[in-house]
């Protein structure tokens, strides 16, 4: 799934969760790719494309680690609080994992998977929705991801849009205990912006054009 679907699941999680810390939501859904750091040695040959969701680095995606994360965060609030079992490190532990495991599930959804199972077995659960590309390059994977004749731009788009709806209503985000407001149409015209970057392109090359996929 697209980093950007990772980012605007957790504004959707937080609306419906409101307890939830939309700071350590973020973090679990970016920390499985390393803040995009793994997808950056990809595709400039630092590391082998397996290793995304395989070997070593594959531990990454898998549930066992959001669990260890989310324990590690539990104990570093409460060893701030002496101890004690405080309501902010609870959220702080569960909005860390929702973000985490709402990444890898995001990611199940292509023909690679992850490994579900983790440590108990290596094996990876893929639903097929859509081809994991990462190992044919940069521009083919970007190309196939946002445009090719799959479910990812219609599903990546949907928590754009939902997302979008969400900061449009509500104008304002809470963050570490404040809330910061911004004007209703800057969501509003990145969503429409998105929209016109996801769709006009799969329009021309999938209706207009001959464009081969690979």
């Amino acid at each position: 799934m697209c980093w950007l679907a990772h980012v605007t699941e957790q504004f959707v999680f937080k609306k419906h969760g409101r307890r939830l810390d939309l700071r350590w939501l973020l973090a679990g859904a970016l920390i499985p790719d390393v803040f995009g750091l793994l997808k950056v040695a990809i595709y400039s040959g630092l590391i082998s494309h397996e290793q995304h969701r395989g070997q070593q680095l594959g531990t990454f995606h898998t549930p066992v680690f959001g669990l260890t994360l989310a324990l590690l965060v539990y104990l570093w609030y409460a060893r701030r609080s002496g101890w004690k079992i405080t309501p902010l490190a609870k959220v702080a532990a569960i909005s860390l994992l929702i973000g985490q495991w709402s990444h890898i599930v995001s990611d199940s959804f292509d023909s690679k998977g992850c490994m579900l199972l983790f440590p108990l077995s290596d094996v990876r659960y893929p639903m097929g929705l859509w081809t994991y590309r990462a190992d044919y390059g940069l521009a083919n994977d970007f190309i196939y991801f946002h445009w090719g004749p799959h479910l990812a731009p219609f599903i990546e788009f949907g928590f754009a849009l939902w997302a979008g709806i969400i900061l449009y209503r509500q104008a304002s985000i809470e963050w570490g205990g404040r809330t910061i407001t911004f004007d209703r149409r800057i969501p509003l015209w990145l969503t429409v912006a998105y929209g016109v970057f996801i769709w006009v392109p799969f329009i021309i090359l999938n209706f207009v054009t001959d464009y081969d996929f690979g």
